[in-house]
């Protein structure tokens, strides 16, 4: 899913239905975007969110089809209007992004 605000793009949300043993923190293609230092620390990994001022990882587990899953959830800010300004703010304003669309992306991927 991408969104645009006055045509600049603006936010980029990818969802993975993973298995039980996967750790989307190490995925190349997200561990790229994290830049430097991938590894979230570790009451990070305890929480299974990294948030950063223009990026957010969360992880939840769950069950589809009888078996033991991850629904991993990778938002990112882009263009050249990042709103809010403060990083501070944005990484906020993240992850309470993820805390609200992370259940329900589950709910809908099916996976309880």
């Amino acid at each position: 899913m991408h969104a645009s605000v006055d045509s600049d793009f603006s936010l980029s949300v990818k969802g993975d239905l993973l298995a039980a043993d996967a750790d989307p923190f190490k995925s190349t293609d997200w561990s790229m975007r994290l830049g430097g230092d991938s590894r979230p620390s570790p009451s990070a990994l305890e929480r299974g969110a990294l948030i950063r001022d223009s990026l957010a990882v969360a992880v939840k587990p769950c069950r589809y089809e009888d078996s033991a899953w991850k629904y991993a959830v990778l938002a990112e800010l882009a263009g050249s209007n990042q709103s809010p300004e403060d990083s501070a703010e944005r990484g906020l304003a993240l992850s309470r992004f993820a805390d609200d669309f992370v259940p329900a992306a589950v709910q809908a991927q099916g996976c309880a």
